[in-house]
């Protein structure tokens, strides 16, 4: 918002307070018929001073698997990966993609624990029992191979790839963080700056939550070409440190809480109709978001239209045959690497 919500936005949220008979605004204590009464002027208040949002969703399962895919196709320590596998951000997605088909939940769940406790025998398990269930079906044979070395290798030298126990950095809490802090990015228009960042207290992540805020705040990455190493851009959006504050005193809290209560309940229950004004408000909020998601299915669509547009480039012969001798070259570099792994 270009204005403090604590200040502009006293007067209405004493009305809101008055006409809710409540000391503090929460969406899910409030529910749809106490949200419809004020629905209408929270959406009036919000478009008056041209509030915008925006919003990250992070599947906690797919958090998992993708953090098992990180680990497992990271070149540096796994010697099967080739590197222009792990640093084309299409080879990359395409594989965690491939892994992520075979993973169950209950795998998810014993991963996590395992990375959690850096739990080598566990991890190996995991890693087996993925091999004996890419091995029982047909599939693409390429792929199958990538696959199957690399979780041979890691099966073979587990602590190369499981090198540390997961720590607080690696919670969906930070992931969200850093998701939104890159939207908020992408989204401020030219010139503008983030006076003011204020987060709900937190106990068990304050400090890591500060950490990443520092590290991530004027950090953003360009737009990602699907054969080209990921990038990062230094930015100077953000000019204040991070605030923590109690939602009972926060009115710019208690208002993001009924926004994402609202949107929460129109997208995990779409059968049931909200209420008219609460229609209108998640109108303006849907118009005015940018969604920072970290999901199984945008990354799989996103790697979709990759592969098709790169597919439908057209080459001439020349170009296709330095594409496969180079393409041999690395397979036989890959091939190469797969012995022990280096000592330090």
């Amino acid at each position: 918002s270009p204005v403090d919500m604590q200040i502009a936005g006293e007067k209405a949220h004493q009305e809101w307070q008055r006409a809710l008979g409540v000391k503090e605004l929460h969406g899910a204590e409030l529910r749809l018929e106490g949200m419809a009464k004020i629905a209408i002027g929270l959406r009036d208040f919000l478009a008056s001073h041209s509030c915008a949002f925006v919003i990250s969703k992070v599947e906690k399962a797919y958090h998992a698997g993708t953090t098992l895919a990180w680990v497992l196709f990271d070149s540096d320590f796994n010697m099967a990966v080739s590197p222009r596998h792990d640093h084309t951000p299409l080879f990359k997605r395409m594989l965690s993609l491939a892994i992520l088909d075979f993973l169950r939940e209950k795998d998810l769940k014993a991963f996590w624990v395992a990375y959690q406790q850096r739990d080598l025998h566990s991890f190996t398990t995991i890693l087996e029992t993925l091999q004996f269930r890419i091995l029982d079906v047909d599939g693409d044979a390429r792929m199958k191979e990538l696959l199957l070395d690399a979780l041979a290798w890691a099966a073979r030298y587990p602590g190369e790839i499981l090198r540390k126990a997961a720590d607080r950095f690696d919670s969906p809490n930070i992931l969200a963080l850093g998701l939104l802090l890159n939207g908020i990015n992408e989204q401020l228009p030219e010139l503008s700056r983030i006076v003011k960042f204020v987060h709900d207290e937190q106990r068990q992540f304050g400090s890591s939550i500060m950490t990443q805020y520092e590290k991530g705040k004027n950090v953003t990455h360009m737009g990602e070409h699907p054969f080209f190493p990921f990038r990062l851009v230094r930015v100077k959006n953000f000019s204040c440190p991070i605030e923590f504050a109690s939602s009972h005193t926060s009115i710019g809290l208690q208002i993001i809480d009924i926004v994402l209560w609202l949107v929460k309940r129109s997208e995990e229950r779409p059968e049931i109709p909200l209420p008219d004004n609460c229609v209108r408000l998640l109108d303006y909020v849907s118009r005015k978001t940018r969604r920072a998601d970290f999901t199984h299915r945008l990354l799989s669509e996103k790697t979709q239209r990759d592969y098709n547009a790169a597919m439908s480039q057209p080459l001439s012969p020349e170009v296709e045959a330095r594409a496969r001798l180079r393409r041999d070259q690395m397979e036989m570099d890959r091939l190469k690497r797969m012995g022990p792994p280096k000592k330090e």
